[in-house]
């Protein structure tokens, strides 16, 4: 994962054997510095031979 707030990560802790798929905006408004990135990211696992979605999380900057 590109982006972090104050929040702890827990994907790995959840979904251990997951590829993580990151669409990562590092911010919409220059004024911000950066400071209003939001990243989707799409948690896959595989299962008889094909990969699932299995979660989607949505993350951004947080105070």
């Amino acid at each position: 994962m590109k982006g972090s707030g104050n929040s702890i990560p827990n994907i790995k802790d959840v979904y251990p054997d997951s590829y993580l798929v990151d669409y990562y905006f590092s911010g919409f408004n220059k004024d911000y510095k950066g400071m209003d990135w939001e990243s989707l990211i799409l948690v896959l696992e595989e299962h008889d031979g094909g990969w699932y979605i299995v979660a989607i999380v949505h993350s951004q900057w947080t105070i």
